[in-house]
């Protein structure tokens, strides 16, 4: 039952996300057409710099719960629980995956732009 609601509520956000795009791109055809100016839309710049800040965030949160998951296996399996190691793997794993994520950046800018 509670997939069934997570399920319903991922869909639904993709259909809103969907339908804006979509509106989106009909407005500023309809504004190209009429040989209006489009500058109330964000510009490519802009949305670049949003895909990678989504990219950079959501990669802190991976790290942090990539971090929290060796912390439990530690104290799981090898019976360790400090703080400071609570601490410093989730800082290690999430600037881990920064750094791969500015390497991949300078590496493949290619693919994000648009």
């Amino acid at each position: 039952m509670d997939f069934r609601i997570i399920y319903m509520f991922v869909i639904m956000l993709l259909g809103v996300l969907y339908l804006s795009y979509i509106t989106r791109n009909k407005e500023q055809t309809a504004l190209l057409k009429k040989g209006l100016n489009t500058k109330a839309f964000p510009s490519k710049k802009l949305i670049l710099h949003i895909r990678i800040s989504i990219l950079n965030t959501m990669l802190v949160l991976l790290g942090i719960g990539i971090g929290l998951f060796l912390d439990l296996l530690l104290y799981d399996h090898f019976h360790i629980y400090q703080e400071i190691v609570y601490i410093a793997l989730i800082f290690f794993i999430t600037g881990s995956l920064l750094f791969a994520n500015f390497w991949f950046l300078q590496k493949f800018y290619f693919f994000f732009k648009i």
